[in-house]
């Protein structure tokens, strides 16, 4: 793919002069100016309902490396290697008008509201040639983890996707909106007994669980009668939803909602816990408590449609 000079692409990125005294003359332009021959790809998350995450804590990840100073994205088809180039979400405007704070131009799509909890960003695709159409795989990431390949905020079993054809002007990316926080809790708990026939056997040395509502970051289970779990040394492992929530560091989890769908997948001594590429319901209950004060009630483990890494675990609140 065509890559624009970066001395070009820097110097669109300019708040131009006052334009002179007359009343004829245009007000002047205080955004910043789309390179030429680009596709404006627009991307936005919404979390206006919990209003929790912050400033550079949220980036659009993908098939695609992003330079912050030009707003140039290239195609890239592995994922890994954009790690220092994803492309940061803010809350600061439209890229076309000047933030009345920083005095800069915005870097969310056409249209977006600063301070709304609806971050954005907008980059800018060198437009392909005919024929030569460009998809692009993505997700949602952290950019200040420690291992920001591992993260992984995107909801629902498959990766987001768009395609850049030559008669593009402006592609939007499919985004998401984090649900409202709800109060119920879940519980899982798995049978090491019970697990599903392995060659090797699968190997309990530690278990975790990860899963779509705590950003798929492996939380411990216990079988030491504490973290919720009933009988210490009963080879039942625990997890306890409520236990992963301290409401101040992303991914921000809250309590489940009605409808919501809670997909997980067991990590046993490191490794999923998967047959023939789908996460294994076999030895797996699932409970939820609605507040507080209710009671655990069995709630049912089903199964998600197949995506690109197989079909996942869940619990859908009634």
């Amino acid at each position: 793919m065509r890559k624009f000079s970066l001395a070009v692409a820097a110097a669109s990125l300019v708040t131009l002069a006052a334009c002179g005294s007359s009343s004829d003359d245009a007000p002047p332009y205080t955004g910043f100016v789309q390179p030429a021959n680009t596709v404006v790809v627009n991307f936005s998350v919404n979390d206006a309902a919990n209003r929790v995450w912050q400033a550079g804590e949220l980036a659009w990840k993908g098939q695609m490396q992003f330079d912050p100073a030009t707003r140039l994205m290239h195609f890239n088809s592995d994922w890994l290697a954009l790690d220092p180039n994803w492309a940061t979400l803010y809350d600061d405007g439209p890229w076309d008008t000047l933030n009345a704070t920083t005095n800069a131009p915005g870097h969310e799509p056409l249209g977006a509201v600063a301070g709304d909890h609806i971050w954005g960003v907008a980059g800018f695709f060198a437009k392909p040639a005919a024929g030569a159409d460009v998809t692009v795989g993505y997700g949602l990431g952290d950019p200040n983890a420690v291992d920001r390949n591992a993260t992984w905020y995107w909801l629902g079993s498959s990766a987001g996707s768009i395609t850049i054809t030559s008669t593009s002007t402006i592609v939007n990316a499919p985004g998401q909106t984090f649900p409202a926080h709800g109060t119920y809790d879940m519980k899982l708990v798995i049978d090491s007994a019970g697990l599903a026939a392995s060659d090797p056997a699968w190997v309990t040395t530690s278990v975790e669980v990860k899963g779509s509502k705590w950003g798929w970051v492996n939380q411990p289970a216990y079988d030491d009668g504490t973290h919720g779990d009933d009988t210490a040394a009963d080879g039942l492992y625990t997890f306890v939803f409520s236990n992963s929530i301290d409401g101040t560091t992303p991914p921000y989890p809250g309590l489940l909602a009605a409808n919501d769908a809670a997909e997980f997948v067991w990590v046993l001594g490191g490794v999923e816990y998967k047959v023939s590429g789908d996460a294994s319901p076999t030895g797996v209950t699932a409970f939820l408590k609605n507040g507080a004060a209710g009671a655990w009630t069995a709630a049912t483990v089903t199964m998600t449609a197949p995506g690109p890494f197989g079909a996942n675990t869940q619990v859908i609140v009634p």
